[in-house]
């Protein structure tokens, strides 16, 4: 028993700083820590009502969430790895495996090897972490395309908006300069005008 409680202590400190590492990652990716907050928040936030709606059911219908088939744990790690991408995909995981180790494993077949008693056990959390990295790094290529182009396209509409502002000043000189061409026009008419001499009257 003391082995499996230092074996708990090991598996959770190892997740925690896989998880602090993954989120000094993961904050590389944003321009701003506004952003992964923004994020973050709302992922904590799903992953908590999700849990914590997974537990009233249980406790409403009276089963253990380890004795539905497949694991319901599998719902928060899926929804916030397609959602939000490899952070909250991992907090979803960790949470899952973390109510698993304090809600208690199951018992010991009778003649069971630890370490097959181990891995029987250890099988479906290892899998939450993997489908959680897997998942929550496509959706992240995802977002990061998405900020990719939505920057381009405002870079385009800034672009656009100059060419734009360009136009606009170039046709305001050039009814300018036709304003000044025909006023030049007509002042030179008036003086060629004044200057010419008159013709004499010839008699009939």
């Amino acid at each position: 028993m003391h082995m499996m409680k230092n074996g708990q202590g090991n598996i959770l400190k190892s997740i925690t700083t896989f998880l602090k590492n993954t989120r000094e990652v993961h904050a590389a990716r944003f321009r701003t820590k506004a952003e992964l907050r923004h994020l973050s928040f709302y992922g904590l936030i799903e992953t908590i009502t999700l849990f914590a709606l997974i537990e009233a059911l249980c406790l409403l219908f009276d089963i253990s969430p380890g004795e539905v088939v497949p694991h319901p744990y599998w719902i928060p790690v899926i929804l916030l790895s397609v959602q939000y991408g490899t952070f909250n995909a991992l907090v979803a995981a960790i949470t899952a495996i973390t109510l698993v180790l304090f809600s208690g494993l199951s018992v010991q077949a009778t003649g069971e090897d630890y370490y097959h008693y181990l891995a029987r056990v250890s099988l479906e959390p290892a899998l939450w972490l993997c489908v959680a990295t897997f998942l929550g790094e496509v959706r992240m290529r995802h977002i990061m395309e998405n900020r990719r182009i939505v920057g381009e396209l405002s870079k385009m509409k800034k672009e656009r908006k100059v060419i734009a502002d360009y136009c606009r000043q170039l046709t305001e000189h050039i009814e300018e300069l036709e304003h000044k061409l025909v006023v030049q026009n007509n002042l030179q008419r008036g003086v060629d005008t004044v200057s010419r001499p008159e013709e004499p009257v010839k008699a009939a």
